[in-house]
């Protein structure tokens, strides 16, 4: 079971967590990987993850600092100066300080469909400019978890962090519309070409401002000149355009292998890219019958989860270890970067729930990609989890 959001494409506008939509492309539904996806490579966030000394850290993005007060109810962010829009020119603390009223200032209450702008608008008292470099965000209760919604990698799809350039109004529907058909961000890739239900074209933003020459320990600007990302909603149709060379990367079902090897490609996997998730709400009180923890325990073990990885989708396919955040790999990153201690109690919470039987028929489901002959060779491969089921991608050297 993957995550589908199935909203319409007016309902996303409405949304107002973010400026970038081209929902048109999957017909009037998104699936939320791929929207997270174009937030993250459009757009440039507050905080960022790096690779330091082996392990994968919290690192600075637009905020070169920060600073929570020991209360839990300010944020300070030192923003970075020389960072570039696409249209070259400079984003600025003004720029952060609108954008964050824009998707959850007090009043983006009257206006915010997403539950993280809702949250946070109904909590924050204000927030501002509060020196050249420097935006203050002041709530009314402890928001502590805010870092979260901030970073690049941890938002979970969730846009309070990426940053626009600023506007009049913090609301203007007209406005968000003519910039929804010409997103201007700071983020690794920029728009050149959109067609409607059909294709979208990005080239490499050259001053993406994570870099070597601004301080970073790596290089996170594009490895190569653009991408294309191609709408084909028929399986057929992907594995024909990958095998004749006009598409280098598309989705793709196990069944497919055979015929891609005979093209001179073969398959790779995005791994833990989607989740089989089945909760449980609602037990708490006597009178609810899952409150009774055989009731769950019998839930649990009705669901045959050997069956369902074996018969629909296959060992390559799905996995039945790890449980939400904590999958396989998770447990052996955190041990890798020494935080053994401080993860197993974290992890002692959610074996706890899955013990409980709370969460039932915990598996991690990888995406089966098809590689095209042109980049069959290339490492690391570029397919990742939000990588649309719909689209062909064409990458251009």
């Amino acid at each position: 079971m993957t995550r589908q959001c199935g909203l319409r494409p007016f309902e996303l506008r409405r949304q107002r967590y973010a400026d970038i939509y081209f929902t048109s492309l999957a017909g009037g539904r998104r699936i939320c990987g791929d929207y997270a996806g174009y937030l993250e490579m459009v757009h440039a966030w507050l905080m960022g993850l790096d690779i330091v000394d082996g392990g994968l850290k919290v690192s600075p993005g637009i905020a070169e600092r920060w600073e929570l007060s020991p209360d839990g109810t300010t944020w300070t962010f030192t923003i970075r100066r020389g960072v570039k829009f696409h249209d070259g020119t400079d984003l600025t603390a003004a720029d952060v300080a609108w954008s964050f009223n824009h998707s959850m200032g007090p009043q983006a209450n009257d206006y915010t469909k997403e539950a993280v702008g809702l949250k946070y608008s109904a909590e924050m008292e204000r927030i501002e400019q509060l020196t050249i470099d420097q935006v203050v965000l002041v709530s009314k209760v402890p928001i502590p978890e805010m870092g979260r919604y901030v970073n690049i990698k941890a938002s979970g799809g969730a846009g309070p962090g990426i940053i626009l350039p600023k506007r009049e109004k913090f609301h203007d529907l007209e406005e968000e519309l003519a910039y929804d058909r010409n997103p201007i961000g700071a983020g690794l890739i920029k728009l050149v070409a959109h067609r409607p239900g059909a294709s979208m074209t990005f080239e490499r933003f050259e001053d993406y401002y994570r870099q070597p020459a601004n301080g970073f320990p790596n290089d996170h600007r594009l490895k190569i000149a653009g991408v294309k990302y191609v709408v084909a909603p028929e399986e057929a149709t992907r594995i024909a355009a990958i095998r004749a060379g006009d598409g280098d990367i598309g989705q793709v079902t196990l069944q497919a292998k055979e015929q891609v090897e005979a093209g001179g490609g073969h398959l790779v996997f995005s791994g833990e890219a989607g989740a089989f998730m089945p909760v449980i709400y609602g037990c708490v009180t006597p009178e609810q019958r899952c409150y009774d923890k055989r009731v769950r325990h019998a839930l649990n073990y009705a669901i045959n989860k050997e069956l369902i990885r074996d018969e629909l989708y296959g060992p390559e396919m799905f996995g039945l270890k790890g449980w939400t955040e904590v999958t396989p790999s998770t447990l052996q990153t955190f041990a890798r970067i020494g935080y053994e201690d401080e993860f197993e109690a974290f992890n002692t919470l959610w074996r706890r729930l899955r013990d409980e039987s709370y969460e039932i028929g915990m598996g991690f489901i990888n995406k089966p990609y098809a590689v095209g002959p042109r980049i069959a060779t290339w490492e690391p491969w570029p397919a990742a989890s939000f990588i649309s089921a719909l689209h062909t991608i064409t990458l251009n050297e």
